[in-house]
């Protein structure tokens, strides 16, 4: 199996006995070479001939039921959640194990739990009335045998880890098929306008005279080239069915559909792009006006679905990468992006305010690419505004820097908070100011892969802040 070194190894253990607790550390933490064994299975049932990564696991502990329930709240809202926990039915004087469960389960439902008994406290039949019938729940009764442990642990957290990385992954295909389908659907109303364009053009080289023979040729050409790019979408849109069918079958393998939608998808809209220009040059002045409306509405759909597909796929990327820190300058970043932005804000009227950032640690290509989407938003939506005014800087507590960016510019309504920094959400028409939607997600994508918090204060044609932490 891949990504190895991303998966959850944190298991909580929750027992009154602290001897309990000792006993599974030292069952999970003192037999690598079963382990490293039962990597080596892995690898052979499911034919990788990548070497395995041994996975050390992250192992808390908690005395009391309820304690147990706060320290998984913590971690969920942390960002960093639980893959195991390990609970034991009998904890006097608090809850026992089964409320324990429940109340786990009421935060985090797709824990997996081993529920330890040397006793007879709950039958089966009173287990499943309360916990009700589940495969995350598994019963292991004392004395335990080490190696059953081992290798039930190991299995449980595959299980939790296989079960996280498909959901994710259902939740990207969902958003991607969602666009595919409305390009879809558009695509077939370009073709059926071009249909009838087709047979409009037809009946008008039937009605022409002997006279307009030269005419006639020029409007055979035309029609070819329109035919031409019938028979392109035609082709597309089998394309489109077959990454499709593609898209259902590669559920687990995300790196399939990057390549389906990177390499089957812009070759068509190439084509298409390519055509209509062909088509919009040789017949420059020869084309009634709603036909050369037609062309240029199929050439900006090609462009946006192009940008869309580039957009889709550093958001893919963004959350497969890895998080490789180091010391980032952040005033270095700051002033290589203004300078990129010199020459598209050369003739407006911009007031900067940049105060001294700090050092920090973290991806720096992943940081440049956050303070870019930022920035290059607090610069379009002043674009309206007789003077800009941009200011950039941060303020630091004990656990965190917080950094802002904020500008005079056309702000948006609170009530959508909730939509901004989601896929696709945007609360400016596309008229007003160009753009996919996908940018403010990748910078909070970015910042939680950090560790961090992304939110936004902004008062209507007043101005913007967005607000971003990292760790210290």
């Amino acid at each position: 199996m891949e990504n190895n070194h991303i998966k959850n190894t944190r298991i909580l253990i929750i027992d009154d006995n602290e001897q309990i607790h000792d006993d599974f550390r030292k069952i999970l933490h003192n037999n690598q070479k079963e382990n490293k064994a039962l990597a080596d299975v892995e690898k052979k049932l499911f034919k990788n001939t990548k070497d395995q990564v041994v996975d050390r696991y992250i192992i808390d502990a908690s005395h009391q039921g309820e304690e147990g329930v706060e320290l998984i709240r913590r971690a969920l809202e942390s960002g960093d959640p639980y893959a195991l926990a390990i609970i034991d039915v009998r904890m006097p004087p608090g809850i026992d194990g089964v409320e324990t469960i429940t109340k786990i389960w009421k935060i985090q439902p797709d824990l997996h739990i081993v529920l330890c008994t040397a006793y007879s406290d709950y039958s089966w039949k009173e287990l499943v009335e309360k916990l009700g019938y589940t495969d995350k729940l598994v019963i292991l009764k004392k004395p335990f045998d080490n190696s059953e442990v081992r290798q039930l642990i190991y299995a449980l957290k595959e299980k939790h880890f296989t079960f996280l990385l498909a959901q994710k992954k259902i939740s990207q295909l969902s958003k991607v098929n969602k666009a595919l389908g409305k390009e879809i659907a558009k695509r077939k109303i370009d073709e059926e306008e071009i249909k009838k364009l087709n047979e409009d053009l037809e009946k008008r080289i039937k009605d022409r005279t002997i006279d307009l023979e030269n005419r006639i040729v020029e409007s055979e050409q035309l029609n070819k080239g329109l035919i031409n790019i019938t028979e392109d979408m035609q082709l597309t849109n089998a394309r489109i069915e077959r990454a499709k069918k593609e898209l259902t079958l590669a559920n687990n393998e995300l790196e399939a559909f990057a390549y389906s939608v990177s390499h089957d998808l812009r070759a068509p809209l190439r084509h298409i792009s390519g055509f209509t220009s062909i088509l919009k040059e040789s017949n420059a002045g020869k084309m009634d006006d709603e036909s050369t409306r037609h062309l240029n509405n199929i050439s900006e759909s090609a462009k946006q679905m192009g940008q869309l597909i580039d957009d889709l796929l550093i958001f893919s990327r963004i959350g497969r990468a890895v998080v490789q820190k180091t010391n980032v300058d952040l005033n270095i970043l700051v002033k290589k992006i203004r300078g990129d932005m010199k020459h598209e804000i050369q003739h407006r009227k911009m007031t900067w305010k940049i105060n001294k950032l700090p050092i920090v640690p973290g991806d720096q290509p992943m940081l440049q690419q956050v303070l870019v989407n930022l920035i290059s938003n607090a610069v379009k939506f002043t674009a309206k505004k007789d003077t800009t005014l941009i200011e950039i800087g941060y303020q630091s507590n004990k656990n965190e820097n917080i950094f802002y960016i904020r500008d005079n510019g056309v702000g948006f309504d609170m009530k959508y908070i909730d939509k901004l920094f989601k896929v696709f959400q945007r609360l400016h028409t596309a008229k007003d100011f160009e753009g996919t939607g996908i940018g403010l997600a990748n910078v909070q994508r970015i910042i939680q892969r950090h560790g961090g918090r992304v939110w936004a204060e902004s008062i209507l044609d007043e101005g913007a802040v967005f607000y971003f932490t990292l760790p210290k």
